[in-house]
């Protein structure tokens, strides 16, 4: 995604890719996602999202951040020095969230955070408030 290309607010225009190594996160994120249209890709783990971002190539990418051998966190350093997804939309999607914890998120790297359990109500609505405000940057 380039920093200069706006990313759709509708859903049924995003390619997202989920990497959690808990099945019922997965489960419910790509239901959200596929009752609002958008295409949905979920792996189990961060060597798995690594290995499949290129022929998938989302234009939205969740990850949870404490997952086995690779971690959301170095994930979201192995995608953003790849030239191509240096403006990914990034989201940590972690039940580890205290006070503080999103700026130190997004001062990492990632796009924003959305804390676990996400709301199935409001978890699309606060993916678009997230890509507005990126928007608004552009």
């Amino acid at each position: 995604m380039s920093a200069s290309i706006p990313l759709p607010l509708d859903p049924g225009q995003w390619r997202v890719m989920m990497a959690d190594d808990h099945v019922e996160s997965l489960m419910i994120i790509k239901m959200l996602m596929e009752h609002h249209h958008a295409q949905c890709l979920t792996v189990n783990s961060g060597l798995a999202c690594l290995e499949q971002l290129p022929d998938y190539d989302p234009n939205v990418l969740l990850l949870d951040l404490q997952m086995p051998k690779k971690s959301g966190w170095e994930v979201m350093r192995e995608v953003r020095a790849m030239p191509k997804y240096k403006d990914l939309l990034i989201i940590a999607v972690t039940a580890h969230t205290m006070e503080g914890d999103r700026a130190k998120i997004i001062g990492e790297g990632f796009s924003d955070h959305i804390p676990k359990p996400v709301k199935t109500r409001t978890f699309i609505s606060e993916i678009q408030e997230i890509i507005s405000r990126i928007n608004a940057l552009v």
